[in-house]
């Protein structure tokens, strides 16, 4: 799910486009589950995947990059500036104590 990178991370996501409820949803398979309200048309689902990932790891949506997965529910992204266990912290607090990575 995450990978260290030069200068950042690589996260792999599964997105649920549409989603009546956005958020983080859990993990599904190696990959974090993210829901986003937009549609996949004309990308719109990934700009609120990069956002939403951006906002989880209090990071600037520009520090944030679709690196494979653009036609895809399955997503990699790149993080600058966030490392493996500081990413780990995060995306374990929006789980909750009932989430498990």
């Amino acid at each position: 799910m995450i990978t260290a990178g030069k200068d950042g991370v690589y996260i792999d996501i599964q997105v649920q486009p549409r989603a009546r409820r956005p958020g983080v949803r859990g993990i599904h398979g190696q990959r974090l589950r993210i829901a986003v309200a937009e549609p996949p048309e004309g990308g719109r689902a990934n700009m609120a995947t990069v956002q939403a990932v951006a906002d989880l790891l209090n990071s600037p949506s520009k520090a944030v990059s679709l690196v494979a997965g653009a036609t895809s529910r399955q997503k990699r992204l790149f993080v600058r500036g966030v490392g493996p266990d500081d990413a780990l912290e995060r995306i374990a607090a929006a789980l909750g104590a009932s989430g498990t990575i």
